[in-house]
């Protein structure tokens, strides 16, 4: 596994901790897409009794007392083999091993016989008198069992559903209001760094962005896998070797959709970025809409706009486009799996054989009605996979989601509290900067420095005036002292104990800030 592909799986494990308290409700959910597939595999194999009824002409009474004989000669075909085979002496320990496999074959076709045998015996007792012999009546019933079996299927998987979307809303609520918070406790300077545009998109865009991956998550990558899985498991009991014919293309899909999905990921993190761009043009629109008006700006406005919109409809092209590939590629994989399990399959009907070119694919010849069970099943499984693939950019795109906003929950803050605090005076008497030199952090360039060497020391009750050019540094100055940002070198004081010494609470709980700009809360006092 890649350094990336490790990353994507660890921002993904660090959700579960907001999932744990919904775990009750996520079990539940994992039931009911159990008892869908199930429903999924049921219907699907009525297929076997619909061609026996329908294109065969026999009654459920006639057809399983046909499977009931063919178990029974099984069995004897089996007791004789092994029978034979104990009789046998071995010429030299090469032989002994032959006669070993063969025993142990002849053994497993005794105990798969003997299972089935024992299953249609019960159907006989339990099932079979409460079936019709008219077949038309046997035909009608069947299909009435088709739609029960499917309307339960449906109400398994609205319920499904409805349980994944409870999840995943108090999963999200949970997860931003700890980015929130996690917001909340970073520092001024890494505030203003970070931009209010982006984080704004990381608590909103990305955060539906990975909503709906947790979604896929919880409801269509369980329950499609399951109805994948529920048909696999019946075709192999059919016949595994033709079924296994099939799985071979497997490894290829994998690696087609390893390279798509690398692609989607890319894309999406590209079409976030964008995102968080047209974000900071509307709020820098929108903050200073007197002086666009003022100045007729509104074309200027725009035209970032129409930029970074048509950057984004780029970036989100991207993803359309690989997007669309899965669905065909899907397709073109399923029916090539379905055709390598199916032809052999039909071979073996029509010319009554068992092998093909010496390779054994079934225990005895195969029946019209198996193949087209056979069939059916294997159809069955190209419906989830082509939902999967349906949702395989979704879930591309909430990783990326994943990674910025964990990348946000890992941002630490310039601007920490001591590990010990110091007691904060009960009385201020006196503030002092000494040697204070501070430099603000930049995104990959060199900044300015604005305090260098500044000392200055203020008494209780005194008034001081500090006077100088726009940008030299007088807000700066002042900000340092509610520990907005923390002096690069020197220290900030109040009666001799460094402020960074200090509780954050402490210090603000007991000193007010007039800020140059007007700041309205939607409250009231």
């Amino acid at each position: 596994m890649s350094h990336e592909e490790h990353r994507e799986v660890s921002d993904f494990t660090r959700i579960f901790p907001y999932i744990w308290p919904s775990r009750k409700r996520l079990f539940v959910s994992f039931v009911f897409a159990g008892l869908v597939a199930f429903f999924w595999g049921a219907i699907l194999s009525i297929a076997y009794p619909v061609v026996k009824v329908l294109l065969e002409g026999k009654s459920p009474a006639v057809v399983l007392q046909e499977l009931i004989d063919d178990c029974d000669e099984k069995i004897a075909n089996a007791r004789l083999d092994i029978a034979q085979r104990e009789q046998e002496t071995p010429a030299d320990p090469a032989h002994e091993v032959s006669l070993l496999r063969k025993r142990a074959r002849a053994e497993r076709k005794l105990t798969t016989a003997s299972q089935r045998l024992a299953l249609y015996r019960w159907c006989e007792v339990y099932a079979v008198p409460l079936l019709p012999e008219d077949l038309f009546r046997a035909f009608s019933l069947i299909l009435g069992v088709i739609l029960v079996l499917t309307a339960l299927k449906l109400g398994c998987m609205f319920a499904e559903e409805v349980l994944v979307g409870g999840v995943v809303e108090q999963t999200v609520m949970r997860l931003r209001k700890a980015c929130f918070r996690k917001v909340l406790s970073l520092d001024y300077q890494t505030l203003k760094l970070q931009g209010t545009s982006d984080l704004m998109s990381r608590l909103t865009y990305d955060m539906e962005a990975l909503g709906s991956g947790l979604g896929l998550l919880g409801g269509k990558l369980v329950r499609e896998p399951l109805k994948a899985i529920a048909c696999l498991l019946m075709a192999f009991w059919v016949n595994w070797q033709l079924t296994l014919l099939s799985v071979l293309f497997v490894p290829v899909a994998g690696v087609i959709f390893h390279r798509i999905g690398k692609r989607l990921k890319k894309a999406s993190q590209k079409s976030m970025e964008s995102v968080a761009r047209i974000y900071h043009v509307l709020e820098e629109s929108f903050e200073s809409i007197k002086a666009v008006i003022a100045f007729d700006g509104g074309r200027r406005q725009r035209l970032a706009h129409h930029t970074e919109s048509k950057l984004f409809y780029r970036r989100s092209m991207r993803i359309v486009a690989t997007d669309a590939l899965t669905n065909p590629t899907t397709e073109m994989l399923g029916m090539a799996a379905v055709v390598m399990g199916i032809l052999p399959g039909a071979y073996l009907v029509l010319r009554g054989e068992t092998d093909i070119l010496g390779i054994p694919l079934a225990s005895e010849p195969m029946e019209v009605a198996e193949l087209s069970l056979m069939y059916t099943l294997l159809a069955g499984i190209l419906d989830p996979v082509r939902k999967l693939s349906s949702v395989f950019s979704k879930l591309k795109r909430s990783t990326a989601a994943a990674e910025r906003i964990f990348a946000l929950m890992d941002t630490r803050t310039l601007v920490a509290d001591p590990v010990q605090p110091a007691p904060f005076p009960a009385e201020i008497r006196q503030i002092e900067f000494c040697d204070v030199g501070f430099t603000f952090a930049s995104q990959g360039h060199a900044r300015p420095t604005v305090l260098d060497g500044i000392s200055l020391r203020v008494e209780a009750g005194e008034v001081i005036a500090v006077v100088g050019e726009n940008g030299s540094g007088k807000s700066t100055l002042v900000n340092l002292l509610p520990r907005f940002y923390d002096p690069d070198r020197g220290m900030v004081c109040i009666n001799g104990t460094d402020l960074r010494d200090c509780s954050l609470r402490d210090l603000r709980r007991r000193m007010g800030v007039v800020t140059q700009e007007t700041l309205l809360f939607d409250d009231t006092i």
